[in-house]
């Protein structure tokens, strides 16, 4: 039997569980309404050992709910490293785990194309199937030779252990080698966990990858440093990354712009209140009409209302016709109005508490 163990989510359900959970009811909740769009899992699959009644690390994977299912996920993931040239061995009792039937559609192509492979044409001259077996017998040769060499090599060369034995010896250079995509799952695991010190531990390792810098300064709220280090081919959750720095380095338009791609209603509603907080009401009222939320209309009016209050007593607070005492307390009007503008509705994930 196989099991499933979450290592990190922002599920809430998910979120500090320790036990083992069965494969059948893993991969039914993740498929279910109560897994939210969006939301990830962090997770390792265990095989029951029968020589030790105990568990064995197989697989591990980080899964982002978009539009394919973990299923359709797992699935793209392992074609992806059986053409890497991973060995079937590793990759069989993964896809036995989510029930997947990864090698069927290989076979069957072969028995087809076998099947429809066309007749000789025996009506040739003579002269022509002389020659023709000539070069057959000559490149029979030259393949048992090639096979006899390659045989040979093989035999010499050590075998590259599994991305889970990788992983637990912490041999990262070797992951990304060997298991671009493992590796970029794992770096996006750490990422999701708010691991800095695992991502500067992995960037000693592997200091030429991109993803890294990029990940370090996205955890370090250095938004201008994640622009600087985007330029490179982004995956999915680094293109969401992106979109929050330009939010937060006061290009909404350029979060937007990639969000037409990304299709996220949660960026969308980041954007529009991350806007209202920083008083930005005209591009936050374009927005709040993309997301067609009944609660866009009560936060704009508030905000709005905040902010008259704040500027005024920000005016009282100069006024020099004021009283002293009038001035002082107009300053603490205009903190303390400041700071229900730039919370209203919640402070986002991102955003300086």
């Amino acid at each position: 039997m196989f099991f499933a163990k979450i290592d990190e989510s922002d599920n809430e359900q998910f979120q500090n569980y320790q036990k083992l959970i069965p494969m059948d009811q893993f991969v039914g909740f993740v498929d279910s309404k109560d897994f939210f769009a969006e939301q990830h899992v962090a997770y390792s699959i265990y095989a029951e050992d029968d020589q030790t009644d105990g568990m064995q690390l197989i697989y591990k994977g980080i899964f982002h709910k978009e539009r394919a299912s973990i299923e359709e996920d797992v699935t793209q993931k392992l074609r992806k490293l059986q053409k890497e040239g991973q060995a079937y061995e590793d990759i069989e009792p993964v896809a036995r785990a989510f029930a997947l039937k990864l090698f069927a559609a290989t076979k069957s192509e072969r028995a087809n194309a076998t099947r429809a492979a066309p007749k000789p044409p025996w009506h040739q001259k003579k002269r022509f199937w002389i020659g023709f077996m000539a070069i057959v017998t000559l490149l029979c040769v030259v393949a048992l030779v090639t096979v006899k060499i390659v045989s040979s090599s093989a035999s010499q060369a050590p075998s590259v252990p599994s991305q889970a034995q990788l992983l637990e010896q912490k041999r990262y250079s070797t992951l990304e080698k060997h298991y671009p995509a493992a590796f970029s799952d794992y770096e996006n695991q750490l990422t999701d966990k708010n691991d800095l010190q695992g991502l500067k531990q992995l960037q000693k390792a592997v200091p030429t990858n991109l993803d890294i810098p990029f990940d370090i300064a996205f955890l370090k709220r250095d938004w201008q440093a994640v622009i600087k280090h985007s330029d490179h081919s982004l995956n999915q959750p680094h293109k969401a990354r992106l979109a929050i720095a330009y939010v937060y380095d006061q290009q909404p338009s350029q979060a937007l712009a990639l969000n037409t791609e990304l299709q996220s209603q949660t960026l969308s509603q980041m954007v529009f209140l991350t806007l209202v907080h920083q008083g930005n009401f005209d591009e936050a009222e374009k927005v709040g009409k993309s997301l067609n939320h009944r609660e866009v209309a009560k936060v704009l009016e508030a905000g709005k209302t905040y902010q008259s209050a704040y500027e005024k007593a920000r005016d009282d607070a100069k006024n020099a016709s004021l009283s002293s005492e009038e001035r002082q307390k107009a300053a603490i009007n205009r903190d303390n109005f400041l700071k229900l503008r730039q919370s209203i509705g919640g402070l986002t994930k991102y955003e300086s508490k």
